[in-house]
């Protein structure tokens, strides 16, 4: 029995719990006799190049009229996020 620790962006919702997690992967061929040690998270966010993209003031370099906030900026975090929204719309009110 070969022991698996599963990560998957699906087995961290919280909708899938316990039983029928397990019943899913076993689904997937090959698991059907692992041993599940854990159920992790994994989290992706999409974000662009942002030093090569933007000006400091949030701006896109080649389109000053368009900005960039939250995580697609590549900053992690409520309070990170939070803040570069704030950078923007300050940015926006100085224009």
């Amino acid at each position: 029995m070969h022991r698996v620790p599963c990560t998957t962006w699906w087995a961290s919702k919280p909708t899938c719990v316990g039983l029928a997690k397990n019943r899913v992967f076993r689904m997937i061929p090959g698991l059907k006799n692992a041993e599940f040690v854990r159920y992790g998270v994994m989290h992706r966010n999409t974000y662009i190049n942002s030093p090569r993209l933007l000006l400091n003031t949030l701006q896109l370099k080649t389109d000053l009229g368009i900005m960039f906030a939250g995580q697609i900026t590549g900053v992690e975090g409520y309070i990170e996020s939070t803040a570069s929204r704030l950078v923007a719309g300050i940015g926006l009110w100085q224009r």
